[in-house]
């Protein structure tokens, strides 16, 4: 059984043909867009023209009904598998076309991950991983049409059946074709993945950005240390679209398709801790760390004994410059954990902005899993000198429980009502939704409160009239380089213009 017999076996209500395919309707070469099912046993699919794409006209698109899978196989002609294969020169040039006229992918799908089924996930899943196999092979080329297909993909938490043996249906034949389809390596770091992986929802990275806009952010050199796919990159706002993105991803499978989404950014498949960015290179750094009760090996940090999320928060304080900002999502134990020592460590290096303590759900519609988590606001110090702060230790709130002094005296950036539950390890704090509460309006407001007490600082230039651009991390820091026959000096994340 080939891999797109797998495919189609996932589900009976999944249609023969795939989004992204290339097919033959009405004498006319079309891409399928899309499928919906309409009830009542009736469904439709959506076709775009291709011949009036190309053309430079505006895209015709034909939408058909349909009842059964074989009723598509009567309507089309697949051209996608009738392509020869392409040999290894037209691979190349392809790839080189690649390179110029493929742009980073905007996120503007209106039905997100988080309103979706398991099963719906498991094959938006698939289907990524389909096209990311036929893209890379070069029996697909990359357009916005094939990326749209790509940036359905959103890791394995929540779906953690896929990887029962015992689980039977839908859930086999996944198996089958994750196995043929994934290396073995990529195959158990998915397995793995199914309790540490969530996808961040566009709600909470869109918050994340207004904050940063609040407080002055405009463009410049962007990091995000765990990038998964890049959401991050694809969410960017219109004002900041003049920022360079860098992103740093372990997961091979992650990794790989951000590259296709993203390839106007640097993208890095790798661990942190195996980047070699120089210190004080990025204006900002973002994102969703990684959580987990072990460490990493990096020997510029090991004697600090840091579990993973400490180690991220330790080595992105080094990237960044002086007055630049770091924003964070992170469990709650980053702020609630008993040790004061990484909180010590992180308010020697950086000014704590504020905090936001997200509900229990946030992340629960994509993961299937419920987990505290807040986002944490920092900005760089000009040096590290140790000192007292309050958001350094803990405290009790009026109903005796125990967590960050930060959160007890400024309960309105508590987005929920601190409870205490019976968890798998006995009974443990979590922030519970409150009923009739918007999440949205409450990231919007918590976020404003942050970004009104904090001010983003711009490298300050000497003279208005001196050029400057951003830095690109090949060039050492306070050296100078040649760009068109101009003579620069690297000012960590700018080049400035020397006369």
């Amino acid at each position: 059984m080939n891999n797109e017999e797998l495919l189609r076996k996932i589900s009976l209500e999944r249609p023969s043909f795939l989004v992204g395919d290339e097919v033959k309707y009405k004498d006319k070469d079309c891409t399928i867009t899309r499928f919906d099912n309409m009830g009542n046993n009736l469904k439709t699919v959506t076709v775009k023209d291709n011949t009036e794409y190309l053309g430079g006209m505006i895209t015709g698109s034909d939408v058909i009904p349909y009842r059964l899978e074989s009723d598509l196989e009567r309507i089309f002609e697949n051209l996608t598998y009738k392509k020869a294969k392409d040999t290894i020169q037209d691979i190349d040039e392809k790839a080189e076309k690649l390179k110029i006229e493929a742009h980073n992918f905007k996120i503007t799908e209106e039905i997100l991950p988080e309103k979706l089924s398991p099963s719906e996930r498991l094959n938006n899943n698939l289907e990524a991983i389909s096209m990311l196999n036929r893209v890379e092979s070069g029996q697909r080329e990359l357009d916005s049409t094939a990326q749209g297909v790509l940036a359905k993909y959103v890791g394995w938490g929540g779906l953690s059946e896929v990887f029962d043996e015992s689980k039977e249906g839908q859930w086999k034949e996944a198996r089958s074709f994750l196995k043929e389809n994934l290396s073995q390596a990529e195959y158990e770091a998915a397995r793995e993945s199914t309790l540490t992986s969530f996808y961040t929802p566009k709600t909470v990275i869109d918050s994340i950005y207004s904050t940063l806009s609040g407080m002055g952010f405009k463009s410049g050199n962007i990091l995000e240390p765990s990038m998964g796919i890049g959401n991050f990159i694809g969410n960017l706002t219109d004002e900041m679209k003049k920022s360079k993105f860098y992103g740093v991803e372990l997961d091979s499978v992650s990794g790989r398709i951000g590259k296709l989404l993203y390839p106007e950014s640097d993208i890095q498949i790798k661990g942190f801790e195996e980047t070699s960015f120089s210190n004080n290179f990025f204006d900002a750094v973002i994102g969703n760390v990684p959580f987990g009760e072990y460490k990493v090996n990096d020997r510029e940090y090991n004697k600090n004994n840091f579990l993973i999320h400490d180690y991220f928060f330790a080595k992105s304080i080094d990237k960044v410059r002086n007055g630049g900002i770091i924003a964070f999502i992170t469990s709650s134990g980053t702020m609630d954990k008993k040790d004061e020592s990484v909180r010590r460590y992180i308010a020697a290096r950086a000014e704590f902005l504020g905090a936001i303590r997200l509900p229990n759900d946030t992340f629960k519609g994509v993961a299937g899993t419920e987990v505290t988590s807040d986002i944490i606001f920092l900005k760089k110090r000009d040096s590290v000198l140790e000192r007292d702060e309050e958001w350094i230790h803990l405290a009790e709130d009026e109903k005796g429980l125990t967590y960050n002094k930060y959160f007890v005296e400024n309960p309105h950036m508590i987005l929920g009502s601190m409870e205490e539950v019976s968890g798998r390890f006995g009974n443990t704090l979590a922030c519970l939704p409150k009923e009739n509460t918007d999440l949205k309006e409450l990231l919007t407001k918590a976020g404003t409160e942050i970004s009104n007490n904090a001010k983003y600082e711009e490298i300050e230039l000497l003279d208005d009239e001196i050029t400057s651009i951003p830095a690109t991390d090949d060039v050492k820091n306070f050296s100078y380089t040649i760009i068109d026959d101009e003579v620069y000096y690297r000012e960590n994340s700018l080049f400035v213009k020397k006369r």
